[in-house]
C-alpha cells in the first residue's frame, strides 16, 4: 500500500499579496492611465459638441440710444 504525506495547503494568494509590485506592472498602470487620459481628451470635446449645454434664460435690457441717419 502506497501512502503519501499530506502537505499543508499553500497560501499562494497571501504570498502574492505580500510580493512587491514589479516595475513592469507599474509601467502598465501608468501607460493605461495615460492612454485613458488621451482618449478622454478626444472624446470629451466631441461629446460637448454633439450635446451642447442648455442655454441659460438670460434677459437683456435693450434701449434705443439714437437713430442712424437724418
Amino acid at each position: 500500500m502506497v501512502t503519501r504525506a499530506v502537505s499543508a495547503p499553500s497560501c499562494e494568494a497571501a504570498e502574492s499579496l505580500a510580493k512587491p509590485k514589479s516595475r513592469r506592472s507599474a509601467l502598465r498602470y501608468l501607460m493605461g492611465g495615460s492612454l485613458a487620459a488621451v482618449w478622454m481628451s478626444f472624446v470629451y470635446p466631441l461629446i460637448r459638441y454633439l450635446i451642447p449645454p442648455a442655454e441659460a434664460n438670460t434677459t437683456t435690457n435693450e434701449a434705443l440710444a439714437g437713430a442712424m441717419g437724418n
